[in-house]
């Protein structure tokens, strides 16, 4: 992703009128409340551009680093919320944000800039920025003109949010990773196994209560069980069938088990082994009939 913001100086009848505006607009940014190691630029390895004055390049160099710090802000910000709500207790969602500016070089700005934000104990580059360099102005028609201008790439920015480890994930079809993202929502990542699963189906007729009701059972009742006796071999449980019997009048069941390891490939004996513990104790536990 791109931005940029541009002063025309035509706009404005002296350079006096155009500072004073460049000011109102850095005075109208929200303050942060970023820890910022702030830097300048070195006249040689990172000099100013001769068609700006020393007081245009200060103001325009200014509200670029009040934007971005803005934008880091808010980014950052975000995936702490987003970190928080899904449960992590981890030291850094309780410390300040720190962020520091590096000076650096491409070829489209000067001076120019990188930002880095200390995040989980370590400086991450996240945006380069910097003056925008006369003739890509002359080339985009605003010849009299002054400007910043900022790149970020959003993938590696979208990993920080939603907590991906791998770039590669974001061109997977998998659909174990596309539903977990909803639009205009922060979720972090929950990881999935690479090995396959290994899939066993369990039905069964439920039970009449005291009062001749038909038992009423959950995905998360069945889930409990299958959990004391997978542990963490276990990934989902879903309810896939149910139908009342036109001629008894009984009620059936019928829930999916997907058996997974993260780590290694679980055999059918590990499997059938689980699966038959688990109906074993349904009939125990709700005095179901198997099918």
């Amino acid at each position: 992703m791109e931005g940029a913001r541009v002063w025309k100086r035509d706009d404005f009848k002296t350079e006096e009128e155009l500072l004073a505006q460049i000011q109102a607009d850095i005075d109208a940014i929200p303050k942060t409340d970023l820890i910022v190691e702030d830097v300048g630029y070195d006249p040689v390895q990172n000099p100013k551009q001769d068609f700006m004055t020393d007081r245009e390049t200060d103001l325009v160099s200014q509200h670029l680093k009040r934007t971005i710090e803005l934008l880091v802000d808010a980014v950052f910000n975000e995936a702490k919320t987003a970190a928080k709500l899904a449960g992590s207790t981890e030291e850094y969602l309780n410390e300040p944000l720190k962020v520091r500016w590096v000076e650096a070089y491409f070829p489209w700005t000067a001076p120019s800039w990188e930002i880095e934000v200390w995040w989980k104990g370590e400086w991450l580059e996240c945006c380069g920025c910097g003056d925008v360099q006369k003739l890509v102005l002359d080339n985009s028609r605003l010849g009299n003109s002054i400007a910043w201008a900022f790149g970020i790439g959003l993938d590696r920015i979208a990993m920080l949010l939603f907590g991906i480890p791998d770039i590669r994930l974001f061109w997977s079809l998998d659909k174990r990773f596309i539903n977990q993202f909803k639009q205009n929502r922060i979720s972090i990542f929950k990881p999935y196994s690479k090995y396959p699963g290994s899939v066993r189906d369990i039905s069964f007729w439920l039970p009449k209560d005291n009062e001749g009701q038909y038992l009423k059972l959950h995905e998360n009742d069945l889930m409990e069980i299958v959990r004391e006796n997978a542990g963490d071999l276990v990934e989902s449980v879903k309810l896939v069938d149910e139908f009342t019997h036109p001629n008894t009048g009984k009620h059936s069941q019928t829930y999916r088990v997907n058996y997974q390891s993260m780590d290694r490939n679980i055999t059918n004996d590990e499997v059938n082994l689980m699966n038959e513990e688990t109906r074993e104790e349904l009939v125990q536990k709700y005095g179901v009939q198997l099918r």
